[in-house]
């Protein structure tokens, strides 16, 4: 399995009871960055999955697309989970590096935090709809 599947099959599989194998996974010095975190080591990396299901209930990643090699490569993503008792998607992209060994270096994950994070906040999500309004392109 290359480095690329492994980090697939992570994505698919992961719960919090995964969480304390995560060193199986990823490099003791690996980061892991996204819209609101920035985590550097293995400890931290713990930290920010931990807090996700914390977070969030019934969190469910799946993977549609990959691409790359056994140096790095992107993964095309959907989490879905529920929040405020509401099932919600946020569909994203990382890009990950892995050591020679095949563990994670870094993951850097892109996905939209105005609507699954900070639109959630009812004055917050009034405005980001608001600002979106005024500078769509017409059509």
């Amino acid at each position: 399995m290359t480095p690329l599947e492994r980090n697939r099959e992570l994505f698919h599989s992961v719960t919090a009871e995964l969480v304390d194998s995560l060193g199986d996974y990823y490099a003791d010095d690996a980061t892991l960055t996204d819209p609101i975190n920035a985590a550097k080591g293995l400890g931290e990396v713990k930290l920010v999955y931990k807090d996700l299901f914390k977070q969030l209930g019934n969190v469910q990643m799946t993977v549609s697309d990959m691409a790359g090699d056994d140096n790095a490569g992107f993964l095309r993503w959907t989490m879905s989970y529920t929040f405020r008792k509401k099932p919600r998607e946020i569909p994203g992209v990382s890009y990950v590096t892995f050591t020679p060994e095949g563990k994670i270096l870094s993951q850097h994950d892109y996905w939209d935090a105005s609507d699954g994070v900070y639109g959630e906040f009812p004055g917050l999500g009034l405005a980001i709809r608001g600002i979106r309004k005024m500078v769509r392109v017409a059509g």
